[in-house]
């Protein structure tokens, strides 16, 4: 029989985790077509995450079985299957690939034409082959969100370096936000969205015309903090796909992966850096 096992180590951001998925759904089809077993095990850190609250029952077609596990494979092998890869060592950040399929379809060449990221995608319209769908739990919210501002807004996507991460580009960052939005967005709606929620928070009741997604409570987003909000931050994230336009600004040279689901989904979108 042949088998393998798909883990997931969640304790990144959102974006990430959504990418991961969706390399996983690819992984488990193209196994599926070689009559391999494959099963998806999610590490979700100490925050519980329920499988059935965030997923459409159609996502857990694509494997055997879909379960949560209390703490990530580190081993080089599970059971008779061996750790082929594909983002480092096992139980790493991202995901991972076991099998005892001797003439896996899943190799290196494989994992780079199925890796997905807002990066890769940004430059052109690629579309997903595999849809994920999403629990009615997960879309009540982005309806309910994207009722209460207007249909013809943008996205504006502010991504700050983490702690760890040295110094921020711009440490006066919310002052030039408001520079860059008197000069150029003054008379558009903007949804505003960022790993800095204090920043979001402050500029959003300051401006009649920008708005955020309310996470009540929840004050930073910080390594798999938000699985105490993730139905929220899933849901915020989706939402990006209502947008007619993005503009992102990250402290890193790499796209946040927050935005791929906006890429992909929706209408195709304008993407303008903002320049300070």
């Amino acid at each position: 029989m042949q088998n393998a096992t798909i883990q997931i180590n969640a304790m990144s951001g959102m974006g990430d985790i959504f990418c991961d998925i969706h390399i996983a759904v690819i992984i488990a089809n193209a196994f599926k077509k070689e009559d391999c077993n494959t099963d998806l095990k999610f590490y979700w850190g100490p925050h519980p995450v329920d499988n059935k609250k965030i997923f459409d029952d159609s996502f857990f077609d694509n494997f055997n079985s879909v379960e949560t596990i209390d703490k990530p494979i580190t081993e080089s092998n599970y059971g008779d299957q061996k750790h082929i890869g594909f983002s480092g060592k096992s139980g790493m950040h991202h995901y991972d690939v076991f099998t005892n399929s001797v003439s896996s379809v899943v190799n290196k060449e494989f994992a780079r034409e199925a890796h997905v990221s807002a990066t890769k995608c940004k430059a052109g319209n690629i579309r997903p082959k595999n849809i994920i769908k999403f629990s009615t739990t997960i879309l009540d919210k982005v309806k309910a969100f994207i009722q209460r501002i207007p249909e013809d807004h943008c996205f504006m996507h502010i991504r700050r370096r983490d702690r760890t991460g040295g110094l921020c580009q711009f440490p006066n960052i919310e002052e030039k936000l408001h520079e860059y939005i008197n000069n150029n967005l003054s008379n558009q709606n903007i949804h505003l969205g960022s790993d800095d929620l204090g920043l979001v928070e402050r500029i959003s009741s300051s401006r009649d015309n920008v708005y955020h997604y309310d996470f009540s409570s929840l004050k930073t987003y910080k390594c798999n903090v938000q699985a105490e909000r993730f139905e929220d931050v899933l849901a915020e994230m989706i939402s990006v796909k209502y947008c007619n336009k993005i503009y992102l600004h990250n402290d890193y040279h790499w796209v946040s992966n927050f935005l791929y689901y906006g890429f992909t989904h929706g209408n195709q979108k304008p993407v303008e850096k903002i320049k300070f």
